[in-house]
């Protein structure tokens, strides 16, 4: 089976190839002979018919040296021409990204769309957590100064607030109740990010680690604990923190197959879930990485984005032939 496939990203000129999980996919479906093609999400648009178009080119992935790169002019096209729109644009999830997940629906019937636009519109990562309150630290949503102040009162090592809507660690603190920085901070809040902190309790073992769980078609695939760098609390990769192949307690097992089997039943062929001290922080789904962490960790046994093929591929299939 050989796919056309629609990938819409951010500049792929922009990426950082060394643990782009983007990139990983890429060039395995480059290996299967599929036929990659990008979009930006600011060129995505409606016709007078109401279905999608987008400006999208050719995009080539090489290995050695690694490489991503456009070619041909580009050129607009109806996504109904395409088998798979690989949706891989980090967040901001602000209004261009909600845009862009009611521009897909209207494809839906016509090529598959992965993850699907509706769950990533439904599901907002750090939200969508509140269906499992039971497994998550202590956490609340609000700006109001008295509200976050009296919470943080009741958390020993201090709170972390989280922009709802960001990725990569980006714009996440950590306060405290005698923070007398706190009303300056929540006061900026609203202007920098448009909606509220979520704020949750500090727990001090993530310096020892944070957990990210791949999640691929409703299995759990493997997990990485992720270190942060010296002087900093955040657990990300694009702040310098290290990662390295870690299994799961019985408990984040049970809890990452319940939210696979969750989110597989939504349509979200990929997902990364965030564990600290055996707490789940985070449901990531728009873009979530860590295929090429855990592909080179396990030097050849596991391949994340074979995995993530094999299912894609199969639900094309499964398509085309109702």
């Amino acid at each position: 089976m050989k796919l056309r496939i629609a990938v819409q990203m951010d500049p792929p000129e922009q990426l950082v190839l060394a643990g782009d999980t983007t990139f990983a996919m890429a060039l395995e479906a480059t290996n299967r002979g599929h036929q990659l093609f990008a979009y930006t999400p600011d060129s995505l648009a409606l016709d007078e018919s109401w279905f999608p178009v987008a400006w999208v080119q050719k995009l080539n992935a090489k290995a050695k040296p690694e490489r991503f790169y456009r070619s041909q002019p580009a050129t607009c096209e109806s996504l109904a021409a395409f088998d798979v729109v690989l949706v891989r644009q980090d967040p901001p999830y602000d209004l261009r990204y909600l845009t862009a997940t009611w521009f897909l629906d209207f494809a839906r019937d016509k090529t598959l769309i992965v993850n699907d636009p509706t769950t990533l519109r439904d599901a907002p990562e750090k939200l969508w957590m509140g269906a499992l309150r039971e497994s998550i630290p202590r956490t609340m949503t609000s700006d109001d100064l008295e509200q976050v102040r009296a919470f943080a009162q009741t958390c020993p090592h201090g709170v972390v607030l989280k922009p709802l809507y960001g990725n990569g660690g980006r714009g996440v603190v950590r306060t405290s109740a005698s923070d007398e920085n706190l009303a300056s901070l929540l006061e900026s809040w609203a202007d920098a990010w448009q909606a509220p902190p979520q704020v949750q309790e500090f727990l001090p073992a993530v310096m020892q680690g944070d957990k990210r769980v791949l999640l691929i078609a409703g299995a759990v695939v493997g997990a990485l604990n992720r270190v942060p760098a010296a002087g900093d609390f955040r657990a990300n990769l694009r702040v310098g923190a290290t990662s390295t192949p870690c299994g799961l307690t019985d408990g984040e097992q049970e809890i990452s197959q319940r939210v696979a089997d969750a989110l597989w039943r939504r349509g979200v062929f990929v997902a990364g879930l965030d564990f600290i001290d055996g707490r789940l922080t985070e449901v990531n789904i728009t873009s979530p990485t860590g295929f090429r962490g855990l592909e080179t960790a396990a030097t050849g046994k596991v391949s994340c984005s074979a995995l993530f093929w094999d299912a894609v591929e199969q639900a094309v299939e499964v398509r085309q032939q109702r």
